[in-house]
């Protein structure tokens, strides 16, 4: 814009200001006020979005929450065949029999510590694997169970075998009903 124009322009507005008085002056201040307006703007989103970013990492990410698997019936059924022997060999004594049944309703209170462990260590919830749907993006935590309960080097084909060679039946029906 010329002189000229700024001086019709600042007349149109304000009828009684003459041409001395308007100066570029006016009209950059004019175009300053939007610019500081603009910049404010600029610089309110740009904190507000800093500080949801932050929040996020932060904040929301490390309380995230965890889910985690056991295959439960796994344990069970290692434990189920443990007894059984136990309770089968002929040369087993009816005490050594009691005590292989005292030893379920141990290892029942045994599981309930044990899991309460594990949730409190990896700071998950812990569902049993035959419930979730997709438990592949779940940590399974079974082999760390099995381990705290004296069960990681226990095979279950040896325990059944063993089984077998005992007079056990020929086919256990938990066990192989999980391998059809």
């Amino acid at each position: 814009m010329n002189q000229n124009q700024n001086t019709e322009v600042l007349a149109e507005v304000d009828p009684g200001i003459s041409e001395a008085e308007v100066t570029s002056d006016d009209v950059e201040k004019g175009e300053s006020v939007w610019l500081g307006r603009l910049i404010s703007l600029v610089t309110t989103v740009l904190i507000v979005v800093i500080v949801l970013i932050a929040y996020h990492y932060f904040y929301v990410l490390p309380n995230k929450q965890r889910y985690a698997v056991v295959d439960l019936s796994e344990v069970l059924n290692i434990k189920e065949l443990q007894v059984t022997i136990a309770a089968m060999r002929p040369d087993a004594s009816e005490e050594a029999k009691l005590k292989a049944y005292d030893d379920v309703a141990k290892f029942g209170k045994d599981v309930g510590v044990a899991l309460n462990e594990l949730q409190q260590e990896c700071g998950c919830s812990i569902f049993v694997k035959a419930a979730v749907v997709k438990p592949a993006g779940a940590e399974d935590l079974t082999p760390e169970l099995k381990r705290r309960l004296g069960m990681e080097n226990v095979n279950q084909d040896e325990l059944v075998k063993q089984l077998r060679s005992l007079g056990g039946g020929s086919r256990t029906p938990i066990i192989e009903g999980d391998k059809k």
